[in-house]
């Protein structure tokens, strides 16, 4: 089979949940791995100046501990064992959770996912720890010439008080006010299955 014919060699079943859950399925046949993503119309676009970067500190601390694995470092053991991989990423519409496993292990791959979104600790500890892990990641974006010019081109294309011109990370003064109660009230606006 060419590389062009495995391109369309599969169908797109779409599905609307009783809970408002979009969900797409396509199955690659020549695949032995399962990839489940679960999108959340979450960053800089729904932020607000308060929550400025609190889209992409979710991202961050949802995989920092859960009701099942206490730690980040037992929860990616249990997903080594599996022989799989999360991961995640923030953009100025969106919010990736990604967990791609051995096809055998499909059911473990959605729990995983459904443990980090909904079973999160989001411990004080956590946020202190997330919170310098973050400033680390401005301070390292601040000093590279390619992504404050990058930034400056997003500032002058989006008006400034634009959602979209803000930084997806959020800034120094924006992660100093972040509160475990804040983090939840705005993951409990976000996270739900409508959104």
């Amino acid at each position: 089979i060419s590389l062009e014919a495995r391109d369309t060699d599969f169908a797109v079943i779409k599905r609307t949940l009783p809970n408002g859950m979009r969900v797409l399925f396509y199955e690659m046949s020549w695949c032995n791995s399962v990839t489940a993503e679960l999108w959340v119309r979450s960053g800089p676009r729904y932020e607000t100046e308060q929550t400025s970067g609190y889209s992409h500190f979710l991202e961050h601390i949802l995989f920092d501990g859960t009701d099942k694995y206490s730690t980040n470092k037992d929860l990616m053991r249990a997903v080594e064992l599996l022989e799989g991989d999360l991961d995640a990423y923030t953009e100025k519409e969106y919010t990736v959770f990604k967990a791609k496993f051995p096809a055998v292990n499909t059911r473990p791959a959605v729990e995983f996912l459904y443990d980090i979104l909904f079973k999160s600790l989001l411990t004080e500890h956590a946020i202190t720890r997330q919170r310098d892990i973050i400033n680390q990641e401005i301070k390292l974006r601040q000093s590279s010439l390619e992504s404050y010019r990058w930034d400056i081109l997003l500032k002058s294309v989006w008006l400034r008080n634009n959602p979209l011109s803000r930084a997806t990370m959020g800034s120094d003064q924006s992660l100093a006010k972040i509160t475990r109660q804040n983090l939840l009230d705005f993951k409990n606006s976000f996270y739900k299955p409508s959104n």
